[in-house]
């Protein structure tokens, strides 16, 4: 067997894309959406769209360095949705990254608050300047 056989019989195996997640099925996937949330859950499902059936979910949400888990139940994801999409070992999850939910949706709001803050200076600052501030009002829906 030629060094060339064996490249392509590994690269014919190697599947790419959405296939690549059917070997993924019944274990736990990390699934990052568009809109920047994190879902984890258990692959279910996959159809040829990349439409994903996700069991046990939970969306994890991040702040300063720490995160909490929303426990969303049975998740369906549309495939379009998907930025990022993988196996993942919960086994050798760090637990001092965890905290309580309350407190990191409390953190994530005093971020967005600073972040809010800082966007209205910045446009006070350029409007007494005589600079014409773009509206960024569909970005924030967006990414909200």
């Amino acid at each position: 067997m030629t060094l060339f056989m064996i490249i392509k019989a590994v690269v014919s195996t190697q599947s790419t894309g959405i296939a690549s997640l059917i070997e993924s099925l019944d274990k736990p996937i990390l699934v990052h959406l568009r809109d920047r949330r994190t879902i984890i859950g258990c692959l279910q499902s996959i159809d040829s769209y990349g439409n994903l059936l996700l069991s046990d979910t939970v969306e994890r949400v991040y702040a300063m360095d720490f995160h909490g888990d929303i426990p969303r139940g049975v998740y369906i994801v549309r495939g379009e949705n998907v930025a990022l999409a993988g196996e993942i070992d919960l086994t050798n999850e760090p637990t001092g990254k965890r905290k309580p939910l309350n407190q990191i949706l409390a953190w994530k709001e005093a971020e967005r608050l600073s972040r809010d803050e800082k966007k209205r200076r910045i446009r006070h600052m350029s409007q007494e300047a005589g600079v014409l501030q773009l509206d960024d009002t569909l970005e924030d829906e967006f990414y909200q």
